[in-house]
């Protein structure tokens, strides 16, 4: 992501003049504050999701209730940028209890997050129904040009200026043929890791928010996200080595229509970093997590089997998600 300074000459045509007047107009500070949200905010929101779906562990109930009150501050400046987002704060017998209501370029996210000792727990919520009574938006500029920012980000619009950009490749000079992980072809243990950092491995919230799945009736994002909740309950990873902990695998499967996963259906789609060792060490434990706790069938939509009768999972050790 460029920094707020550099983004005007990055903006789609459609957006160029709207970005110019915007940032142009508000100075050097503004430009400052827009980066520096852009930037921090998501990644910050982004890893308290990650913990959040895979239940993560910290030395101690004080550590998590600090990295709580970080996710609280980066969730609230998200919201500060982004219409129809909030977080609410409260106290009861679970102790501190945050509640995330965001709207990411058009997903909608509401979770419930807490500290049970030194555990992070999560709940979906419904996104339920807003105030019906109209109201001015009361955000500053600087806050508007950083949520802009944000958005057009998220949507791609610095992607497309910037491959647009790109140079023509001449006739003579034969085009690369791009890298792929060869999903038509069972990997069996094999370690495809490529030259560069996969699209799959970006960690930021800017990344595409709506996974793949085969079907245009696509699952919500929040029953996307207790699925994984469902599925991460049994992810041990403490059994594994340091070497599998950094690797990532990504797993195929097929589903019944009650929502027990077909187990001969599992299979390793592609790795990244790690030794064959380690990526079968990787693969093994997250057949184990889908096979266990889908043994009595995951709470999915049955009027949607049709975007879930085939999924592809991610694994590694920092976050789960679906493809």
């Amino acid at each position: 992501m460029p920094l707020a300074f550099a983004v005007v000459v990055s903006f789609p045509v459609g957006a160029q003049d709207l970005g110019r007047s915007l940032l142009l107009g508000l100075g050097s500070s503004a430009m400052e504050k827009g980066g520096e949200l852009i930037e921090g905010a998501p990644e910050k929101f982004d890893d308290f999701m990650k913990s959040t779906v895979e239940g993560r562990e910290f030395s101690s109930n004080s550590a998590c209730l600090g990295f709580l009150q970080v996710s609280i501050n980066a969730g609230t400046v998200m919201a500060n940028i982004l219409s129809f987002s909030s977080v609410k704060i409260f106290e009861d017998s679970r102790g501190p209890v945050a509640q995330f209501r965001m709207l990411i370029n058009g997903e909608k996210l509401h979770v419930e997050a807490f500290c049970s000792d030194s555990a992070m727990k999560a709940a979906i919520l419904p996104w339920g129904s807003g105030s019906e009574s109209p109201r001015k938006v009361s955000k500053s500029s600087l806050d508007a040009v950083a949520g802009l920012l944000l958005l057009l980000e998220a949507q791609g619009a610095f992607d497309r200026e910037a491959s647009s950009s790109e140079p023509i490749q001449s006739a003579e000079t034969p085009k690369p043929k791009p890298i792929s992980p060869g999903l038509s072809e069972p990997a069996k243990g094999r370690n495809l890791e490529t030259n560069g950092v996969p699209d799959e491995l970006d960690h930021r919230l800017a990344a595409p928010t709506a996974p793949y799945l085969p079907s245009e009736a696509s699952l919500s994002p929040e029953e996307k996200q207790a699925f994984l909740l469902a599925v991460s309950a049994c992810w041990n990873v403490g059994s594994l080595s340091s070497e599998a902990l950094r690797t990532t695998v990504t797993v195929e499967m097929a589903m019944k229509p009650d929502g027990t996963p077909i187990a001969g259906s599992i299979q390793l789609a592609s790795s990244f970093g790690g030794s064959e060792a380690a990526v079968t060490q990787a693969f093994e434990a997250a057949r184990r997590s889908i096979i266990r706790c889908g043994a009595r069938g995951f709470q999915l939509p049955a009027e949607k089997f049709d975007a879930w009768k085939e999924m592809t999972l991610m694994f590694n050790a920092e976050r789960m998600r679906i493809e």
